[in-house]
């Protein structure tokens, strides 16, 4: 789990480079006294602020789906394993009880 939190983060780390390179971009762009460029620019970086949200947001679902089957598998092995204590317990508890049994028989 572990492995996918850092996997999102690099993910996360190297969009949020990319943002950053192309608002860099745009900011140079936006210099330019050309209205219908200012414009342009305005458009395309709210274009490219939404395509970067709509990568991150899939990206945290995907993890989170990845988590949440993670997460099921464990409670799964949890529930087995505490079946098999119970079960080893009682096993135990059968032996002991049957030791005792014999160990009255042999000393009676």
């Amino acid at each position: 789990m572990e492995h996918q939190s850092t996997l999102i983060w690099q993910c996360a780390r190297v969009l949020q480079k990319e943002v950053t390179e192309l608002k860099d971009r745009i900011r140079r762009m936006k210099t330019s006294s050309d209205t219908a460029a200012a414009e342009q620019v305005s458009h395309i970086e709210k274009e490219l602020e939404n395509t970067w949200q709509e990568k991150l947001d899939r990206m945290l679902a995907s993890a989170n789906d990845r988590h949440q089957r993670a997460m099921a598998d464990v409670q799964e092995e949890k529930a087995a394993l505490e079946a098999k204590v119970r079960d080893l317990q009682e096993k135990a508890r059968l032996w002991l009880l049957k030791a005792c049994m014999m160990w009255k028989a042999i000393f009676s």
